[in-house]
């Protein structure tokens, strides 16, 4: 890790590689400063950026064509290019002089991050330096580069947040400052395919013109859009209708947990009319997208294969392989439609079955994904590797299934995924933000993955000497660091208040007592099957418990309005993070109430036992109090209060299609507790 001597260097992010301090030396921000470059400079969106960083100081910025004229013309920054000076794609230098600074890249990708990286150090100057003193930066040379080559997000638009093209262009043009270089958006049925209105018509859907414009806007900003159809499980949302049924693995339906009724899920790999389908979507997406070079199929998670259609063929050749040989068929068609691209596909399916992985074609790409701090990274690497396969590291942000996030999880994977990707030659490092189960998580809850994530897929180092204490928790510095990092770069918050807040919503899990595998046992609290929560009996936390991550969210509900926000959604921010606060309270609240009856069902032996085994907690629960009737009913109006802020957040970043979706589970909650 670079050391860079106690300035405001020390919080760039990602951390550059390498920064050498001219001891005692600063450049002094003047109040006229010429900016000169190379004809073949050609980041537009980076110098746009950049002066307006400098307006935002005060300071006049007088363009210059030619670098020949920067002698004894003042204070100056310089732009070129100069790729024999590097050993490294996307690298650049960045040395800050006296009276100049100068920004040499080994690409045009390479100077957009160096042109990155000055903004950020004057984005700190002016909010970390004191007021009395110049602003300035200290004299220094930097030399970066990423050790991932690709490095990623996943945005999940299809459970059940479709988001508007202005949140669209706000994250990318983060994702940009934060130095990705692609993303990805997850796709089940919201992208606006012709032919199959039916699928779609109700979800506000990606239309292909909005596609073109965020994959141009994306290309501006150097992210490579990839373009990404599920084409194997989860195809719930097509095979319900009659016209696609026919496809269905199991077309009588299976409970596949994304949904409250039993649905047909997987598509039948033995069809050949499967592969005409996807063939299809295929051509429609990428045609939107000119030049791509991946496209992520999924495959994943196909629950049902050789339940229904299949089964006499998994019963012959095993699972294991006849999912392979769908995902062949697949590889096959992409190869002959589009010869330029390469297939991704996620790898939770062929890791069950280790022995497949050397037969997986080669010019493909697998997607090793795990959202626990201790997913088998290192294992899988070594399997992908030492078969010559290329793959990529997905870890996520941890905002799904919980509400607020999962911080100190969320940390530990990225962690793992950065170190052991990288000691095993991954390719890439993607950060994946889901949307499970109606998407109840505000846009806030992903920024600390998102912002984290880039840091450690950009210098691996950083995510090595991230600090734990001996009970597995993160290192409170580093906490705080990141905290004020989420401020200085995405809350603009003046009083470095609401980063901190955020990480701490994000740790409120950790307070019940009780951790689950990709979800927290507080949203599992309001998450109703039937007329009951959901939580298994061996997690159901103690009550004393409860009380006191209770009085834990107040408390950091009660720091949300000193903080004070310069973003464009700053008044969003706020109500955002106050929802998500009101919802933690209320599934506290809501497993205060039920816990106990699930401990008197289960001393009772009421309880049906084998329901421990499929995850849906207590059967029976014993009649309620008069009194416990009331509190029910109090959460009900709690609860009532609670949807009609979610129903108007969610429009203000995202379209009406999915709401109804969302707000199912929700609106069952809410029956149950009102009856």
């Amino acid at each position: 890790m670079a050391e860079s001597g106690g300035t405001i260097l020390d919080y760039l992010t990602p951390m550059p590689q390498k920064i050498f301090i001219s001891s005692g030396k600063i450049f002094q921000v003047p109040s006229k400063v010429f900016l000169f470059m190379e004809q073949n400079v050609k980041d537009k969106m980076g110098i746009l950026k950049l002066k307006e960083h400098l307006r935002n100081l005060g300071v006049v910025c007088e363009e210059i064509a030619h670098i020949s004229e920067s002698k004894g013309a003042g204070k100056g920054i310089i732009l070129s290019k100069k790729a024999v000076l590097f050993d490294h794609q996307e690298a650049y230098k960045l040395i800050v002089e006296r009276n100049s600074i100068s920004v040499i890249g080994s690409d045009d990708v390479g100077l957009h991050y160096g042109l990155e990286t000055l903004c950020q150090l004057l984005i700190f100057a002016h909010r970390l330096q004191k007021r009395e003193e110049p602003v300035h930066i200290p004299a220094c040379q930097i030399v970066d580069y990423p050790n991932f080559l690709y490095r990623g997000v996943m945005l999940d638009i299809s459970r059940d947040k479709v988001p508007s093209m202005e949140t669209l262009k706000r994250l990318v043009d983060i994702f940009s400052s934060l130095k990705y270089n692609q993303l990805q958006l997850y796709m089940e049925h919201t992208f606006a395919y012709q032919g199959h209105e039916d699928v779609w018509k109700d979800s506000s859907p990606i239309r292909p013109e909005e596609m073109r414009e965020l994959f141009e806007y994306c290309q501006q900003r150097y992210i490579e859009l990839v373009p990404n159809q599920n084409s194997f499980g989860h195809m719930h949302r097509w095979l319900v209708h009659p016209k696609y049924k026919v496809l269905a693995e199991f077309e009588e339906g299976v409970d596949h947990g994304f949904s409250m009724v039993p649905e047909p899920y997987s598509l039948n790999p033995l069809d050949p009319l499967s592969l005409v389908l996807l063939k299809d979507l295929y051509s429609q997406i990428l045609a939107c997208c000119p030049g791509a070079r991946y496209i992520n199929v999924g495959l994943d998670e196909a629950f049902e294969l050789g339940m229904g259609k299949s089964k006499k063929e998994c019963e012959e050749k095993g699972v294991g392989r006849v999912y392979l040989e769908f995902l062949l068929k697949v590889h096959k068609l992409l190869k002959l439609e589009h010869p330029e691209l390469t297939m991704q596909y996620w790898g939770d399916t062929i890791n069950n079955y280790p022995e497949l992985i050397p037969d997986l074609p080669k010019d493909s790409v697998v997607l090793d994904w795990g959202y626990e701090s201790h997913h088998p990274f290192e294992r899988n690497g070594k399997e992908y590797s030492s078969s010559g396969l290329p793959f990529y590291v997905c870890p996520g942000t941890n905002s799904w299934n919980s509400i607020s996030g999962r911080t100190d999880n969320m940390i530990g994977n990225l962690r793992s995924a950065a170190i052991h990707g990288y000691s095993q030659g991954a390719l890439g490092y993607l950060v994946c933000d889901w949307g499970d189960h109606g998407h109840w998580q505000t846009l806030p809850v992903s920024y600390p993955g998102f912002l984290v994530g880039a840091g450690f897929a950009w210098n691996v180092s950083t995510a090595e000497d991230t600090q734990w204490d001996n009970e597995y928790k993160v290192n409170p510095a580093f906490i705080e660091r990141t905290g004020k990092l989420l401020d200085l770069l995405i809350f603009q918050d003046k009083t470095l208040t609401m980063g901190k807040v955020m990480l701490d919503l994000g740790n409120a899990y950790q307070k019940t007592g009780v951790e689950m595998v990709n979800q927290t046992v507080l949203w599992r609290s309001i998450m109703f099957r039937k007329f009951n929560p959901t939580i298994p009996p061996q997690f159901l936390p103690k009550i004393k418990k409860l009380e006191e991550t209770l009085l834990y969210i107040e408390k950091v509900q009660s720091r949300i309005d000193q903080a004070d926000l310069e973003t464009e959604d700053s008044s969003l921010i706020k109500q955002e993070v106050h929802l998500t606060a009101e919802m933690l309270k209320f599934a506290t609240k809501v497993a205060l109430l039920y816990v106990p009856l699930a401990r008197a069902a289960i001393e009772s032996e009421s309880m049906d036992l084998d329901n421990s085994k499929n995850n849906q907690g207590v059967n029976k629960y014993p009649p309620l109090s008069t009194a416990e009737r009331e509190k029910r009913l109090t959460l009900a109006h709690e609860l009532s209060g609670l949807l009609g802020k979610y129903k108007y957040l969610w429009r203000r970043r995202n379209r009406k299609g999915g709401l109804k979706d969302s707000v199912v589970r929700l609106d069952h909650l809410l029956n149950c507790l009102s009856e």
